[in-house]
């Protein structure tokens, strides 16, 4: 519900006068109902109406009927005046913002006024075996390990601020000192919850390698300010299901990894690794994917300012059905192994997928070996330069239409459709290959290769003796 604007207008009280309002009434805790009726008048703060009211409806709102809005808060009936009373808005909520802002100006902690009046929170379930008992268990922000293991520095605005000041921790409803782990003495389900005095904007890396999480309820935290979600759940290879629904992402500029597996991949000629030992030689030096999630429902998020999701997705193994029809990618310019390893993905639909500021596509499909349909015809890819391993080991792809592709700017196309061995009827007359410097074994493994209509690259064998960048 929206408060009504006019209420802050310094003719409010004339304006109002005799005008049409409703109440939503919830008495004693039973049915609602609705009571129309009159405003008499404001006077400061009351607003006295001509709304029947049944006992227990204080704090029901009371609603201007032209335009649905809130202009107060029924409170109370006065016997004396025999007439209901309201509080009218405009004076406690002016109230409020001018302590907040002296509180500002005198320096003092705001959260000490607001804190009551803000929700934000996380409920979390770790699962505790023999194993774990007398360790830490992390449960927030493991990248201590990213930092030992791989010498490389991440750096967040908020999640190194979280402290005593800002944090209050419970585990099992008692109440602890705040640290970002624990050390738990049995086996068994814990239940963590942490309540911010902050709203944070950096999210990168915060359940990274909580491997011990099974749940985590996000309906009452609020990421309204955060700009960075990259690597948000690496490495929470026991989660089976996330709901995302209560996230507000307008603010989010980076999702690189965000459900992925954290490596050092995209810096990596991808052809000098095997299907097979991939998640081995990876998985023991980083961290591992949120393999067991089947679903990820990401229908609610508004992803206009983000500008990177490679590896988004990369090695959810397990991810049968993943719906991005809701997404804007108009502002992306890497997705580069965005759906990386994802096997048991079927079916894609990016049909919806503005791809116009897009420049790298490595690996973007690479090893989704059960991937059967594929919808690209939305791609604009004039400014691409790296399509190299994009379709690498797509198995049982049959079918693939990339007659909107413009590869004018393309410069590696190496294994670009490397064991596509179920692919027929190709159609590669429109590529251009004039900026092509590697084309590495493109169409190795692809048993059907002769039903490909290749157009200029007919001509990539003339162009080898050329240039020894290329070999095929």
């Amino acid at each position: 519900m929206e408060i009504d604007e006019n209420v802050f207008k310094e003719e409010s009280n004339i304006f109002y006068n005799n005008k049409s309002i409703y109440i939503i009434q919830y008495p004693n805790c039973d049915k609602a109902s609705v009571s129309y009726g009159i405003m008499n008048n404001i006077m400061d703060y009351n607003i006295n109406h001509y709304c029947c009211t049944e006992s227990g409806s204080s704090g029901s709102p009371i609603m201007n009927l032209l335009n649905n809005k809130i202009i107060g808060i029924h409170k109370e009936a006065s016997m004396k005046f025999k007439i209901n009373r309201g509080t009218f808005i405009k004076y406690p909520v002016n109230e409020f913002l001018n302590q907040i802002k002296n509180n500002e100006n005198n320096k003092i902690n705001k959260n000490n006024l607001i804190i009551s009046n803000i929700k934000n929170e996380l409920e979390i379930k770790l699962k505790i075996e023999k194993n774990d008992i007398n360790k830490k268990i992390y449960f927030l922000d493991n990248t201590d390990y990213i930092e030992t293991k791989s010498n490389i520095k991440h750096y967040h605005e908020n999640l190194k601020e979280l402290n005593e000041s800002n944090v209050d921790l419970y585990i099992n409803n008692y109440r602890y000192k705040y640290e970002k782990y624990f050390i738990p003495d049995k086996e068994g389900i814990y239940k963590i919850k942490l309540i911010f005095k902050i709203y944070i904007k950096d999210c990168s890396f915060m359940f990274a390698g909580c491997k011990n999480i099974i749940d985590i309820n996000f309906n009452n935290f609020n990421t309204k300010n955060v700009i960075n979600m990259r690597y948000m759940f690496t490495g929470c290879s026991n989660i089976e299901n996330l709901d995302l629904s209560s996230f507000n992402t307008k603010n989010v500029r980076d999702m690189e990894g965000m459900f992925g597996q954290y490596n050092n991949l995209s810096y990596y000629d991808l052809s000098s690794f095997e299907l097979s030992n991939l998640s081995k030689d990876f998985g023991k030096q980083y961290f591992d994917a949120c393999e067991k999630l089947k679903e990820i429902n990401v229908s609610s998020f508004n992803t206009k300012k983000v500008t990177n999701m490679s590896f988004m997705f990369g090695l959810c193994k397990n991810l049968v059905k993943l719906d991005l029809s809701s997404f804007n990618t108009e502002n992306v310019t890497n997705i580069s192994c965005m759906f990386f390893g994802c096997h048991n993905l079927t079916n894609l639909n990016l049909s919806s997928f503005d791809t116009k500021k897009v420049t790298n596509m490595l690996g973007m499909f690479y090893i989704c070996i059960n991937l059967t349909n594929l919808d690209l015809s939305s791609f604009d890819t004039l400014k691409v330069t790296n399509m190299s391993h994009m379709f690498y080991c797509c198995n049982n792809l049959v079918k693939l239409d990339l007659s909107s592709f413009n590869t004018k700017n393309v410069a590696n196309m190496s294994h670009m459709f490397y064991g596509c061995n179920n692919l027929t009827n190709l159609d590669l007359s429109s590529f251009d290959i004039n900026n092509v410097i590697n084309a590495n074994e493109i169409f190795q493994g692809c048993e059907n290769k002769d039903t490909f209509i290749l157009g200029s690259l007919k001509n990539i064998d003339d162009r080898m003796s050329e240039n020894n960048c290329i070999i095929i």
